[in-house]
């Protein structure tokens, strides 16, 4: 099995994550909205003990102010994603057995 930062400590990769949802204000909105990045946020909404952390941090970078138009493609990116990833369809059962 292959060690990695969220197995090993994950503590330290939630902190991470609040500190990039913290600075998404001020810096350049393309530094995590990109290929490299969005990946690493979706696969952590499925590690148990960060995905909390994974979801505060994209509703940090959805809710950074930006021209209307530049937001609506990123909602739509970010949308995109999640359902390829089939993030959307865990939240419907989720939803279906809260109900």
């Amino acid at each position: 099995m292959q060690n990695t930062c969220e197995s090993d400590d994950p503590s330290v990769v939630s902190l991470c994550l609040q500190v990039v949802g913290k600075y998404v204000l001020w810096i350049d909105i393309n530094l995590v909205a990109n290929d490299r990045f969005v990946p690493v946020l979706v696969k952590l909404l499925s590690h148990q003990a960060l995905k909390e952390a994974a979801a505060d941090c994209i509703h940090d970078i959805i809710m950074k102010g930006m021209d209307p138009i530049v937001k609506a493609k990123l909602i739509e990116s970010f949308s995109s994603v999640l359902a390829s990833a089939g993030i959307w369809q865990q939240l419907k059962v989720w939803y279906a057995v809260l109900r």
